[in-house]
């Protein structure tokens, strides 16, 4: 039997995050059958992990759960090549590192997650820990950048490195607040657009704080 229990974890993410989906426990199957036109039981299977979608199915299962296609499918975005994707993740961990040394040079004792998840190092100061996610924006368009947040954003400091020029870089806090009002769950990280002005960065006219104009450092 085939496995499949990649796409039943993204399928229930992706029920977690809509808005339109009812829980699980609450007819949640029914939903997805009445919607779906397909058995009750083709549903479960794919909750369990057990089959997944055909193509003609699965792009219908995205546009109602307002996910990128690919990424329900095959855990992929179709917004990167898989070039585009290595060098992406290679310019992440290079923002880790760089911030990391910023607050180890702020005076914090850091420490670099045990195992790859939300969570890039703790940095603890004054007898507090933090937990710290790092992320890198890129280019949508001149001075338009889309600012992506892990899923799992809740409790700890979201930074996201901007790369402005060659060697220049600015650090964007995530406060919580933000990413809930503007943050599109379309993929296995929330996106978020912001706009560069000489007053700074923001979404909609809503400003994001930059982390050297905190007091966290």
């Amino acid at each position: 039997m085939a496995d499949h229990r990649d796409f039943a974890q993204r399928l229930k993410l992706a029920c977690d995050r809509s808005p339109n989906v009812p829980e699980y426990g609450k007819g949640q199957q029914t939903w997805f059958k009445d919607r779906m036109g397909v058995s009750q039981e083709a549903v479960r299977r794919w909750f369990e992990g057990e089959s997944r979608p055909r193509p003609k199915l699965m792009a219908q299962l995205a546009k109602l759960l307002d996910v990128d296609e690919a990424w329900l499918a095959l855990g992929t975005s179709t917004d990167m090549s898989d070039k585009e994707r290595r060098q992406y993740k290679e310019r992440v961990d290079a923002a880790c590192y760089m911030v990391f040394g910023i607050f180890m040079a702020a005076g914090y004792s850091c420490a670099f997650a045990d195992e790859p998840g939300d969570v890039d190092f703790y940095a603890i100061r004054g007898g507090k820990q933090t937990a710290v996610s790092v992320t890198t924006a890129w280019p949508k368009s001149k001075n338009v950048f889309v600012a992506p947040v892990r899923n799992e954003y809740q409790n700890k400091l979201n930074l996201c490195v901007v790369p402005v020029d060659t060697g220049v870089f600015e650090t964007l806090v995530m406060d919580q607040d933000g990413i809930r009002e503007y943050g599109e769950a379309k993929t296995d990280n929330i996106l978020i657009t912001v706009k560069r002005e000489k007053q700074g960065y923001h979404t909609e006219g809503r400003v994001w704080t930059q982390l050297k104009d905190t007091n966290i450092l």
